[in-house]
């Protein structure tokens, strides 16, 4: 079973430097996090979303949901997040997820890059994978099938972008299945399932 162990952000909305260490001994791998609005609970959810999937992560999250929110560019979602003490000079956004299991250190490390403007530009972005007994650097290839093996690398070992929903989810995402039926939830879930959710 993995279970996530700490969170890192730099640079990430409201976040300029914060690690969270959460806690572990618990019969369920249930995560909730609570606080009052404007708190940072969305930005965390949403950097977590972030770092897993990248620019895949645009239409999990509640704030780009809907055809509007949809179109918005990618670089422009980071661009917003970027914590407003970090413009002026060049800088990065930093996102650090580390997962626990028996035997086993996971990380997911997403670094995206700005110039001074706080611009991002479209490839200006790293991703670190980390696995084994101490959490060592997995080998990736560089070019066009990166992208490709780290999905499938986090698909594997952690959660797949379709099922995502599922697992990382804030209020807004449980009202809205609160008002479906059953039935119109078991359609939901098995359509994202199958990869044929609009």
């Amino acid at each position: 079973e993995v279970r996530i162990a700490s969170i890192e952000l730099r640079n990430w909305k409201g976040y300029r430097r914060a690690t969270l260490n959460l806690p572990s001994g618990h019969a369920r791998n249930v995560v909730i996090v609570v606080g009052n609005n404007g708190a940072g609970k969305t930005s965390l959810l949403e950097a977590i979303t972030f770092c897993l999937y990248g620019r895949s992560a645009l239409p999990l999250i509640a704030r780009a949901s809907g055809a509007a929110r949809i179109e918005q560019p990618y670089d422009a979602f980071l661009e917003r997040a970027l914590s407003i003490e970090a413009h002026g000079a060049p800088t990065r956004i930093t996102a650090t997820l580390r997962f626990q299991a028996p035997g086993r250190e996971l990380a997911v490390e997403r670094v995206w890059h700005f110039g001074a403007t706080g611009r991002h530009r479209r490839d200006d972005e790293e991703v670190r994978l980390y696995d084994g007994p101490d959490g060592d650097l997995v080998e990736m290839p560089e070019g066009s099938e990166r992208a490709d093996l780290v999905r499938e690398w986090i698909a594997a070992n952690l959660i797949p972008d379709n099922l995502a929903s599922f697992f990382i989810l804030d209020g807004e995402h449980l009202d809205r299945m609160a008002g479906k039926t059953a039935e119109e939830m078991i359609r939901d879930a098995v359509d994202t399932a199958l990869g044929a959710a609009a």
